[in-house]
């Protein structure tokens, strides 16, 4: 199957191998599932910020259409305005790496305080320990890679 480009064809053509229809398959539900579950959670307190000033100024509630149309319009605006971003998604993939697998662990640390060198101690410092190793490796091969290929920033020209 020939990559098309985009994150998985890229992801595809940097491996040069030739894949099953399995294992594409694989690869393009596993990237859809989570750009849906990512989604949300990053774009959540921008649109919540967005309602916040709505509310305050309109004095109702907020309703279903307006939620969609502020949701659509932010990610319009992203999708167009910033369509260089696939340029940067390693990148910035290191600071979600760095955000959803390192600070969760060692929060809980810090806020539990469970007993050192326990498993759960142990468990949480280990997964914490590998999410910052990797974010750095990430952000260290990405920024290699921007030095080698260079950045072109188009804003507004998809």
């Amino acid at each position: 199957i020939p990559a098309t480009g985009g994150p998985i064809g890229n992801y595809l053509k940097l491996y040069e191998q030739h894949y099953s229809k399995q294992a594409v398959c694989f690869i393009h539900l596993t990237f859809i599932f989570y750009c849906l579950c990512s989604y949300p959670i990053y774009l959540m307190p921008l649109c919540d910020n967005l309602e916040m000033v709505y509310i305050t100024k309109t004095q109702k509630p907020c309703s279903f259409f307006v939620r969609m149309m502020l949701l659509g319009s932010v990610g319009f605006f992203v999708a167009v305005g910033f369509s260089f971003l696939t340029y940067l998604a390693v990148l910035i993939g290191a600071v979600g790496l760095l955000v959803t697998s390192t600070y969760p662990c060692f929060m809980w640390v810090s806020i539990k305080k469970p007993q050192r060198k326990s498993l759960m101690w142990l468990l949480n410092v280990l997964v914490g320990s590998l999410g910052a190793s990797l974010s750095v490796l990430l952000v260290v091969g990405s920024a290699l890679r921007l030095a080698d290929n260079g950045l072109h920033a188009n804003f507004f020209k998809p």
